[in-house]
């Protein structure tokens, strides 16, 4: 995703403590203190294919999906 994004990533335990719009993540469900208020876009991944209500995201449609805002 560029340069750009790096600037932008944040690595935490707790992702539900990050205020944002979105979460891109793998992992289907994301537990934490708090009640997200960001959109949980779940990168598709073998392992979660049986997740369903989430906009998905893999290389190939990274664009189209963060184009949707």
């Amino acid at each position: 995703m560029g340069r750009a994004w790096v600037e932008r990533l944040i690595l935490t335990p707790d992702k539900t403590l990050v205020t944002g719009d979105l979460l891109i993540d793998d992992k289907p469900e994301i537990t934490g203190r708090k009640t997200p208020l960001w959109e949980h876009v779940l990168y598709t991944r073998k392992y979660n294919q049986y997740v369903q209500g989430k906009r998905r995201m893999t290389w190939v449609n990274w664009k189209e999906v963060l184009y949707e805002l």
